[in-house]
């Protein structure tokens, strides 16, 4: 049985190092990207079974990412990191991209971020 694969979009290349790492110790395989536009191309070639993106990154951001997955693929589940502390930006993301979302604090984080998963509402 093939392992499930994440794609890892992140601009910080130490981030995508550690996390994809800790995914494939824990027997998932991993992409990893700098940019939302690099995923785009990862995506069109194979479609991921989950998509962990940051959201601010140069070229294209997770936000746009997000949206443009919600028209490929709406059933792609998408997990967005950021280290932002205002949760404005999360519930803009939210609002824009019709999604139902559970949040959790990135309070056990040393950032004070935000992790959400996203999928598409019906």
């Amino acid at each position: 049985m093939d392992a499930e694969h994440i794609l890892v979009v992140d601009d910080e290349e130490a981030i995508r190092e550690v996390v994809s790492t800790m995914l494939e110790s824990r027997g998932y395989s991993c992409t990893a990207v700098s940019n939302g536009r690099a995923a785009q191309e990862c995506v069109r070639r194979q479609t991921p079974d989950l998509v962990l993106s940051d959201m601010i990154m140069p070229e294209m951001d997770g936000i746009k990412l997000l949206d443009w997955l919600r028209s490929h693929d709406p059933e792609v589940p998408v997990i967005m990191v950021t280290a932002i502390h205002d949760i404005s930006t999360a519930l803009e993301a939210i609002r824009l991209r019709k999604t139902s979302s559970s949040w959790e604090s990135g309070g056990r984080c040393s950032t004070g971020g935000w992790c959400w998963k996203t999928r598409a509402t019906s």
